[in-house]
């Protein structure tokens, strides 16, 4: 992929963090292609994972560390990284809690900006 490319991708993953980490749920579904669909196919679920995020968090850091991108079919970007997804509970005791995760996205360009057609996410938590 072009060099181009590879920074068009890291500053969507740095906007999209960003969104994530202030709690915005109308800029996170932003970044979703109109024809998105998960693993599980349901973009409510989506919606409900990360409002379960959002709401057992008090405070959120979501650091992705970007593998190489590769093209895929029909104009397509495949991407995959390491997430770690580490905050504090929102309720007491105020544990610290990390989550880690291999996430898998199909991007699409759609009115010249990319969206998140599809993606498979595999992890576990770690509550301390």
């Amino acid at each position: 992929s072009s060099p181009f490319l590879e920074e068009a991708v890291k500053k969507f993953y740095a906007d999209y963090s960003k969104a994530v980490q202030s709690r915005d749920m109308s800029a996170v579904l932003g970044f979703l292609s109109s024809r998105w669909d998960d693993s599980s196919g349901s973009l409510s679920n989506f919606k409900n994972e990360m409002g379960r995020i959002f709401a057992d968090y008090g405070s959120i850091s979501f650091k992705v560390a970007l593998n190489p991108i590769t093209a895929a079919a029909g104009d397509s970007l495949e991407v995959s990284y390491h997430l770690s997804l580490q905050g504090q509970l929102a309720k007491p005791p105020h544990l610290k809690n990390s989550e880690v995760f291999d996430v898998k996205e199909k991007l699409v360009s759609e009115n010249g900006a990319l969206k998140i057609m599809s993606s498979e996410t595999s992890g576990s938590a770690d509550d301390e």
